[in-house]
């Protein structure tokens, strides 16, 4: 059997950390198609009970999951060409409404420049329904809480779509903006630029990469409106408060590259734009200094460039050779310390 949903190891955050504590894909997986193993590292995947829903891809945000029928991405391309209004519908060319990541809404919101159309429709009689009207409700929600904070003027609407359906397929000329090939290729070299690189060279998921693409076009980059971390599940701003050690892991297991430092690791940097919100960086840190902020404005966000989280007085070891972070009066890296303390111990110092 071929398999219905496959699973990229290297991008699911549990390989990460064992630490990880997300269960994202498992709790919004309408059949129970996923499961996690019982050394509570990775996702288990049973081909026989998935209905290739795509509802986890959407959950993941890695994007880890995928289901070989239908590529989110692909589908945004191809509706940007279309003339006629995008119509989300389970039964022409979407698996399921929920298929789609908010992040993938608000791109084809602000790249269509015009109302997309959900139709729900057939939901009422769907079999899973009940599981995943919640999740289609709050994705829906949340694209155009932030549409509306980014003041774009067009939505993701729900309504009832039938073949006797007096819905106007044809969109309003004078405001359609066909997508163009080349106005993407030109977009898209913001992706070489000094803030990116590394995201590119690290994979950050298509969507997010689209996502970006799609805010570099609004218009309004002087808007402040205040934005609370519980309001978006996607992104975040975050802080470091004074206990950090700088142990460096927050941001060598960061899949995004949203955290980084510099080749001494003298400081920490956070790009919000490029953070996916998965929790990964505060479920490492064992001295819980890496925190959420509960406010930021959009503004803060529309600008794409690194903030300086926190700086660390490095030395360089005088025995290894090494850069180390400071904490004592010595000016031996922590490894070389516990060496020469054993070595004292040894010969009775």
């Amino acid at each position: 059997m071929k398999n219905r949903v496959n699973l990229a190891i290297h991008k699911c955050v549990n390989t990460l950390s064992k630490f990880s504590n997300c269960e994202k894909c498992i709790l919004s997986c309408p059949t129970d198609a996923i499961q996690k193993m019982e050394d509570n590292s990775l996702p288990k995947l049973s081909q026989s009970d998935c209905i290739e829903c795509g509802v986890c891809i959407a959950s993941c945000p890695t994007e880890a999951l995928a289901i070989p029928k239908f590529s989110p991405l692909e589908y945004i391309f191809k509706s940007l060409y279309k003339k006629e209004s995008i119509i989300l519908d389970c039964k022409i060319d979407i698996p399921c409404l929920a298929s789609l990541s908010i992040e993938s809404l608000i791109s084809l919101v602000i790249l269509k420049k015009e109302n997309i159309y959900a139709n729900f429709g057939h939901c009422l009689s769907c079999d899973i329904f009940a599981k995943v009207g919640d999740q289609i409700d709050s994705q829906i929600k949340e694209a155009n809480f932030f549409l509306e904070t980014l003041e774009v003027e067009n939505r993701v609407i729900l309504e009832n779509i039938s073949k006797e359906s007096s819905f106007e397929k044809k969109p309003d000329l004078k405001r359609r903006s066909i997508f163009d090939a080349t106005i993407f290729k030109r977009d898209m070299r913001i992706f070489e630029s000094k803030e990116l690189k590394k995201a590119k060279d690290k994979n950050t998921p298509d969507r997010r990469k689209l996502f970006l693409m799609a805010i570099k076009r609004v218009k309004n980059r002087e808007n402040n409106h205040i934005l609370h971390s519980d309001d978006l599940s996607f992104i975040s701003q975050k802080f470091v408060d004074e206990s950090c050690t700088n142990c460096q892991i927050c941001y060598r297991v960061c899949p995004s590259t949203a955290l980084s430092t510099d080749y001494k690791n003298s400081f920490i940097n956070f790009n919000s734009t490029l953070c996916l919100k998965c929790n990964l960086c505060h479920e490492v840190c064992e001295t819980s200094s890496i925190q959420i902020r509960e406010e930021f404005s959009i503004k803060q966000f529309l600008e794409v460039s690194s903030e300086k989280l926190i700086e660390f007085n490095i030395l360089k070891c005088y025995e290894c050779d090494t850069y180390f972070t400071k904490n004592g009066i010595g000016n031996l890296c922590y490894r070389c310390e516990i060496e020469e303390s054993e070595a004292k111990e040894l010969w009775g110092f």
